[in-house]
């Protein structure tokens, strides 16, 4: 059963620091938005606004680090595979594809300054997530 979260266990982060520490990294975000954003300020916008303020800002304070946002779009349907999810709109409205020079700057860099500082538009609209983390070697490349 797949599970959204909003952080890493302390088990997961452990295992991304076992990978290769000198290959790039890519992070597949399986995104879920809260209908209305939970700002402390009570800030009546969407989940997905509130997410979109997270993004801009990601961009900006990551790629002058090597992080590149490869790709995002809204989920539209489930075209192969039933269960859980039966119907993948229904458990996530968006994905990302973002590259990190590594794992280990992944986690440098989530745990910056500046990163903290823009979070809580994160905290404020996600509902929750599935992210996955992937290697440059595939069959496709």
């Amino acid at each position: 059963m797949l599970e959204n979260a909003l952080h890493p266990t302390q088990a997961q982060v452990n295992a991304m620091m076992a990978q290769d520490q000198n290959a790039p990294v890519y992070m597949l975000n399986l995104l879920k938005f809260k209908d209305k954003a939970d700002y402390d300020d009570g800030e009546d916008v969407s989940g997905r606004t509130a997410y979109a303020r997270y993004a801009k800002a990601f961009n900006e304070i990551m790629s002058p680090h090597g992080v590149t946002s490869i790709h995002d779009g809204d989920i539209l349907s489930t075209f192969i595979g039933s269960g859980a999810p039966a119907e993948a709109k229904s458990d996530w409205d968006m994905m990302a594809l973002v590259m990190y020079p590594s794992a280990a700057k992944m986690v440098e860099l989530t745990r910056s300054k500046a990163y903290r500082q823009i979070h809580y538009h994160r905290k404020a609209g996600l509902d929750g997530q599935i992210l996955l983390t992937c290697n440059a070697q595939g069959l496709f490349s």
